[in-house]
């Protein structure tokens, strides 16, 4: 639903890409605490995927948290202004990540490890 929102709002017609990034970058880490159970809002992106390193997460999602996050730093912070194409790449993975893991069951720290 947020996600929705945010494709809906005129931060895309306004050449707004960084508040764009910036709310997407958001929304995903709010999923992630909820989902996850993590702290991710306050959280460079480093700082969580060390975090979910000791979480028994499938590397396949680990790898799309990684990438996704990092390629919302890029624009918020290194001022990479992102194509049509790379936008539609985000959103769409934001969206898919949570359709394809928000019905799984919750993650737990391995004992041990």
């Amino acid at each position: 639903e947020e996600l929705a929102k945010l494709r809906e709002s005129d931060l895309l017609a306004r050449g707004e890409y960084k508040l764009f990034y910036l709310e997407l970058s958001d929304i995903f880490r709010r999923y992630l605490e909820r989902r996850y159970g993590i702290y991710a809002l306050e959280r460079t992106t480093i700082e969580i995927i060390m975090e979910f390193r000791q979480l028994a997460l499938d590397k396949h999602e680990e790898k799309v948290i990684h990438d996704f996050l990092e390629g919302c730093d890029l624009v918020k912070f290194a001022r990479f202004l992102p194509t049509a194409e790379d936008i539609e790449r985000d959103y769409l993975t934001a969206k898919e990540f949570v359709i394809q893991t928000r019905s799984l069951p919750y993650t737990t720290v391995k004992e041990g490890v």
